[in-house]
């Protein structure tokens, strides 16, 4: 995924704020009327989970966040009304490009677990712990209880401690104001 800066955004942490400031009623009801089969709460989450990926694409290297199929076909169905899409990116600050093939640092990383460390850290702090609902739609959940032998509620935890972490190294490397 490759991003072009367009101007800065903050995250809206909240669902409602989300939908509020990034979803148009026709798009949400194109969305509706496209992914009918999977049914309206669901279709709901989905909308939910990839304003939230649309939302942290814009503040994170964007390499590879890792989502799921169901995010990736919304995806596509936003990218296909393009005017909708366009107006989407330029809300969010910065035009996401939508490609199946790897990206150059795909290619070079050797840290998958690093890759969905970050991702999972952005997500705890920029919206809430991941729930059963939701994780569905992020592979790294899966792989991360699966690799550090975590429940749900322990990764979360971990995400907090890893996010406290960070903010803390980056005071003890941060240099010294003048003076």
């Amino acid at each position: 995924m490759e991003i072009t800066t367009y101007r800065n955004f903050v995250i809206a942490h909240d669902r409602a704020e989300l939908r509020t400031a990034l979803l148009s009623k026709r798009m949400a009801a194109h969305l509706h009327n496209k992914l009918s089969v999977m049914g309206s709460a669901r279709i709901e989450l989905m909308i939910d989970e990839f304003l939230r990926f649309i939302s942290l694409a814009t503040k994170v290297d964007p390499g590879y966040l890792p989502i799921s199929q169901d995010i990736d076909d919304l995806w596509h169905e936003y990218i296909l009304e393009t005017r909708e899409y366009e107006l989407l990116c330029a809300h969010m600050g910065q035009y996401i490009h939508h490609s199946g093939m790897p990206s150059e640092s795909d290619c070079e990383c050797d840290a998958p677990l690093v890759t969905d460390l970050s991702f999972i850290v952005g997500y705890v702090l920029n919206f809430e712990a991941i729930s059963e609902q939701t994780c569905i739609f992020w592979p790294a959940t899966e792989r991360l209880m699966r690799h550090l032998c975590l429940d749900l509620a322990e990764l979360n935890a971990f995400a907090v401690q890893l996010s406290s972490l960070a903010d803390n190294l980056r005071v003890l490397i941060s240099p010294r104001p003048a003076g």
